[in-house]
């Protein structure tokens, strides 16, 4: 059942429409990684999070006006808040380059199906970018924390532990070498990011594990490799002495 609802999301996703929403909410409803439901709206950086921990895992949706009560999830609709107003408040915490969109579904007591009659929702779109993964918060708030990078986990949005940054540095590898171009900006900023996990205030808090911290360490010496090799400044070091 799980992936019949994954090849609706898909399809919602790729030409979002009324038709196709109410399919989605017509199945067995279930949360996984890349669906999550929501009885009423969220503060800002705790849905900031999610899209956040969505945008580094896979396309993801974040639906308003399902409810869960009882291990099952009932449409029970929502006032729809302003678009611009939700997207005015994410930018405060999501970078610009991170793709998403906001619809708005309205049935009116025509619907053939009783459980949406006079009922709206509203859908967050998450798009996948892998090449531009991880993407990181703005600002520390709330739930969120700028040196923390946030995945899709057991159904739930968390910290990476270690394979999680692994598989995600990997798959933002995997991308750039399928690319025809270097981006300096976009690599300096990766290398920003990196060694944002190695200050002596992060080591000194003890917020991360020794085999963490190694990995971190692997991945900044790769990553200014490749940067020394895109630039052809690989003997910098030696032009010195």
């Amino acid at each position: 059942m799980k992936s019949d609802i994954k090849d609706i999301m898909t399809d919602l996703l790729n030409a979002p429409d009324r038709a196709k929403f109410k399919k989605l909410l017509k199945n067995d409803l279930e949360e996984f990684n890349e669906l999550e439901f929501k009885g009423d709206y969220l503060p800002y950086d705790k849905l900031a999070k999610h899209i956040l921990a969505m945008a580094n895992t896979d396309n993801g949706l974040i639906i308003f006006g399902v409810e869960e009560t009882d291990d099952n999830l009932d449409p029970i609709g929502i006032t729809l808040r302003d678009k611009t107003d939700i997207k005015d408040n994410l930018s405060n915490y999501l970078p610009n380059t991170l793709k998403y969109e906001i619809y708005d579904y309205k049935y009116d007591n025509d619907s053939e199906w009783k459980k949406i009659k006079n009922k709206n929702f509203q859908m967050i779109a998450i798009y996948f970018t892998p090449e531009q993964i991880p993407f990181l918060s703005k600002k520390d708030k709330g739930v969120l924390n700028q040196l923390d990078i946030y995945c899709r986990r057991n159904n739930s949005s968390n910290k990476v532990r270690q394979e999680d940054l692994e598989q995600i540095l990997n798959t933002r590898i995997n991308s750039s070498a399928k690319g025809n171009g270097f981006d300096l900006r976009k690599d300096l900023e990766e290398l920003k990011i990196l060694t944002s996990y190695t200050t002596p205030f992060v080591k000194l808090a003890n917020f991360y594990n020794e085999d963490f911290l190694k990995l971190i360490k692997r991945f900044t010496e790769k990553k200014i490799k490749l940067i020394e090799k895109e630039l052809k400044i690989e003997d910098i070091n030696n032009d010195d002495e």
